[in-house]
């Protein structure tokens, strides 16, 4: 089985899972090993999978202060968050209602073959900061994820995919909706059960 001749969402979902645990090392949208980030997210990805959420992107919360050369201090923060795919018939509707109801996160969904239709109140912001890391007051650097509802994704190469195509996906970013601590893979997770209940 390979993803371009996967014949079904469920055949991708395994493929995905066979990423996650290191059998293979590459996909349509991920060349190379996971980060070592990742690892610690692993368990709870898996759950998801074996609820039929195909996630693609993810990291955690990380808030770490270093002293570097020269006795410079470093902050470095990361926001929690998970981007992943619901085929049409998991009642991905009904998913974001209920994340949407969540005080701790901001929520975007999107149908992947017809551009612009995010759902409506998808958060909308054009870029969502997910890293932010200071040297020194004067010198600051971030790392944005981009949300342009505008955007066609359909043409991305795990779009392209015929069994992604007969799915009727819609991709979904949930992050979280400050710079504190949240365990987003739990907190989708259960999300998920309850949608799906």
């Amino acid at each position: 089985m390979s993803w371009n001749t996967s014949t079904s969402f469920s055949a991708l979902i395994e493929l995905n899972k066979k990423l996650l645990q290191g059998e293979i090392s590459s996909s349509p949208y991920w060349c190379g090993p996971l980060d070592d980030e990742t690892f610690f997210l692993v368990p709870s990805l898996l759950k998801l999978h074996d609820r039929h959420i195909f996630t693609f992107s993810s990291q955690p919360y990380v808030r770490e202060r270093t002293r570097g050369d020269g006795g410079k201090l470093y902050d470095h923060w990361q926001r929690a968050f998970i981007s992943f795919i619901v085929p049409e018939e998991k009642t991905p509707n009904q998913l974001f209602q209920v994340l949407k109801a969540k005080k701790d996160i901001q929520v975007h969904a999107r149908k992947v073959y017809s551009s612009g239709a995010a759902m409506s109140g998808s958060f909308a912001k054009a870029k969502v900061v997910t890293k932010y890391r200071r040297s020194s007051p004067w010198r600051r650097w971030k790392a944005a994820t981009s949300i342009d509802p505008a955007v066609d994704i359909s043409e991305e190469d795990l779009y392209r995919l015929e069994a992604m195509k007969q799915a009727q996906p819609w991709e979904f970013q949930v992050v979280a909706a400050s710079w504190k601590d949240i365990d987003i893979a739990r907190l989708l997770l259960g999300a998920v059960e309850e949608a799906q209940a």
